[in-house]
């Protein structure tokens, strides 16, 4: 069993990533409870985020308001043990990500 959130504000590429994700699960068999949470910024993510609920978090990096990068920061200040994978269309951030 594993619990996954998204968070982006582009919400096609939210669902486009969420399809994925649950069709790998399926591959792999791999539960989904409940099935993947979006969520479409950082501020949302935070709002709905307690430790231990989720094992894995997509984060985009460039949304609006809080970045993913921001966000991932605040999630690591009380959850060590979450996954974060950050999603983005540039390198910029990719050495700054294993700070987190």
């Amino acid at each position: 069993m594993m619990r996954i959130a998204i968070a982006d504000d582009l919400s096609a590429d939210a669902g486009k990533l969420r399809e994925f994700i649950c069709r790998w699960a399926r591959e792999q068999g791999i539960v989904l409870v409940p099935a993947p949470a979006v969520f479409e910024s950082g501020e949302a993510l935070l709002a709905g985020f307690a430790p231990d609920t989720f094992d894995v978090i997509f984060l985009d990096i460039y949304m609006s308001g809080m970045t993913g990068m921001e966000a991932a920061k605040k999630i690591r200040e009380q959850d060590d043990a979450c996954q974060l994978i950050f999603t983005t269309t540039t390198k910029e951030f990719a050495v700054d990500s294993y700070d987190v």
